[in-house]
């Protein structure tokens, strides 16, 4: 079997390499890029499951230029199956499947763009979640109405304004008045793609799954003890936790949806222990190699549902208490970022440190991972 993974150049497609069975023949892809940093990391710095690097064109620049180059790669390289990680090119692929597989054959590992759709929309989820009976925090949808200021008052402040459709806590604004809050809508265009929700504290928490047609595979809840960003973002040091109430709900989305593939769903755990659902992301996750090493093997699953036959077997059984920290790139960059100065920097690396009660801890600094990370540098990937 050949499988073409996309996004090559990411922690989550690093967890797909490692994870997937070694019986399989797997080719990384890659935007083209303008520039790279020092030099392109395409022959020397890729991890060395990853028989060769090809590039194709970015979706968010010439989407049917994407698409044509991964018709054309599929065709050449006798692919069987396509893998992607990261929102946009996970999204891209999602909407090029039907394209994609009618002219190579190739299979696209992805849910159709119907369904991945309406996951990625913040807003349909908070709709959803309060149809399933999931608490989620009190939102607005910011579509310039009538009646949108009666419901703005409505909000309890602080409160976090949001895209619909974003990642990596891009665009997300907080604000604890509503004099604050109004003065920023005078700049911003009411027309949808944006909502307020209720800032709800607490701790944040995981919950990584993968289905077949609704039916649970795998559930694993995890707590996110530090983040890309101070203020949030991806987790960079996460453990996994036994938490049954979160993993339910997860459970009622998939079911609902008949969901196929890999997804996670990020809540917050108030003080009173109540989980409140915030967003969900139909893709590999950042933190899908704690997964695969608490003994959930999500990738695998993956490409056993769409390119396998019959039932694939589910398992819920990992190990509680696994602390993991993405100690490069991703706490470096965490320790540097702004504001720069010595106590923020002791603050941060003692938060990454911390081993919080854990039964096992594991990091991604191994020799054999090494070259593939310096090429997510070399090739400023995001992170």
């Amino acid at each position: 079997m050949r499988l073409l993974v996309l996004n090559c150049y990411s922690r989550n497609s690093l967890a797909i390499v490692k994870a997937l069975d070694p019986s399989i023949e797997i080719f990384g892809g890659a935007v083209e890029r303008d520039s790279y940093l020092l030099c392109r990391p395409d022959r020397f710095f890729r991890h060395r499951r990853i028989k060769s690097i090809v590039r194709h064109r970015s979706p968010s620049d010439d989407f049917e230029g994407f698409k044509s180059d991964i018709i054309e790669i599929c065709r050449r390289l006798e692919i069987d199956g396509v893998m992607a990680s990261g929102t946009v090119i996970t999204n891209s692929l999602s909407m090029a499947k039907h394209d994609i597989e009618a002219a190579t054959g190739a299979k696209a590992l992805v849910e159709d763009y119907k369904k991945l759709e309406m996951l990625t929309d913040k807003w349909f989820t908070y709709e959803m979640a309060l149809e399933l009976d999931i608490p989620v925090p009190h939102s607005v949808l910011l579509d310039g109405t009538d009646s949108m200021d009666d419901r703005l008052a409505e909000l309890s402040y602080p409160v976090v304004a949001k895209p619909r459709k974003a990642y990596a806590a891009i665009g997300v604004h907080f604000f604890s008045t509503h004099d604050d809050l109004r003065k920023w809508l005078s700049d911003i265009k009411l027309d949808g793609s944006y909502m307020v929700q209720e800032k709800v504290d607490g701790a944040l928490h995981d919950v990584t799954s993968c289905a077949q047609q609704g039916r649970v595979l795998s559930l694993l809840s995890q707590q996110r003890l530090k983040s890309l960003y101070d203020f949030g973002g991806g987790g960079i040091v996460n453990i996994t936790t036994d938490e049954p109430e979160p993993r339910e709900y997860a459970r009622r989305i998939l079911e609902h949806f008949k969901w196929n593939g890999a997804a996670e769903f990020d809540f917050m755990k108030t003080e009173d222990g109540r989980y409140f659902l915030i967003e969900c992301n139909p893709k590999i996750w950042g933190t899908t190699f704690l997964t695969v090493a608490a003994g959930l093997n999500v990738p695998q699953q993956t490409v056993d549902v769409f390119l396998g036959s019959g039932d694939v077997p589910a398992n819920d059984d990992y190990e509680v208490g696994l602390l993991y920290r993405w100690l490069f790139p991703e706490c470096v960059f965490n320790w540097i970022q702004r504001p720069r100065n010595l106590s923020t920097l002791k603050r941060r690396i003692s938060e990454t440190f911390d081993r919080h009660g854990a039964k096992r801890v594991m990091s991604n600094l191994n020799i054999a991972d090494m070259p593939h990370l310096v090429g997510i540098i070399l090739d400023k990937a995001e992170l």
